[in-house]
């Protein structure tokens, strides 16, 4: 049976400058906050390719978010092998710790199938310009708690059996997302 179609941009892991994915991810999100234009995605670390989706484009399937995610997290493609990593990155709106005030900001999260994750966060005032005294860097190998909304991805998957088939219907000759 076939689903929604959506487009998938992936860039090969090896071509990423630089070399370090964390480092590249962030300043992706600061380049795209500076333009204006860091719309919110879903990522999938793979073997080979860094995959991006477009969280808009998700949430007009009318398919519940994490469910998405946790599917994600046992897909496979030819081009970029199985899922090491599932997250979200741009700019998205979070509640503040504590408190039922809701916040902008752009964020980088990440979560392994070990449970390991990994966040980069700064607030971005009314203008959608970010604080770099706000920039928070946090992970489960730190202690935190993980962040309200985001993760468990991979666990839902193993729980409930949620998978997710993906197929190209034309590959992208100009190899996608941009560097």
């Amino acid at each position: 049976m076939l689903g929604p179609t959506l487009r998938i941009r992936s860039v090969l892991r090896d071509r990423l400058a630089p070399s370090d994915l964390r480092a590249f991810l962030v300043e992706r999100v600061q380049r795209g906050v500076a333009a204006g234009q860091a719309d919110p995605v879903v990522l999938v670390v793979r073997e080979r390719t860094l995959d991006a989706i477009d969280l808009g484009e998700i949430r007009a399937t009318g398919l519940p978010l994490a469910w998405f995610v946790a599917g994600l997290t046992t897909s496979s493609t030819t081009a970029g092998g199985e899922a090491l990593a599932v997250g979200v990155s741009g700019r998205l709106t979070r509640r503040r710790t504590g408190t039922q005030a809701l916040e902008t900001c752009a964020t980088v999260f990440l979560e392994w199938e070990d449970g390991r994750w990994w966040q980069w966060a700064a607030a971005l005032d009314d203008g959608g310009s970010m604080d770099p005294a706000t920039v928070e860097v946090r992970g489960a190998e730190a202690g935190d708690p993980l962040p309200e909304g985001l993760g468990r991805w991979w666990s839902t998957g193993r729980r409930h059996g949620v998978s997710l088939g993906l197929r190209a219907l034309a590959p992208d000759p100009t190899g996608g997302m941009e560097q």
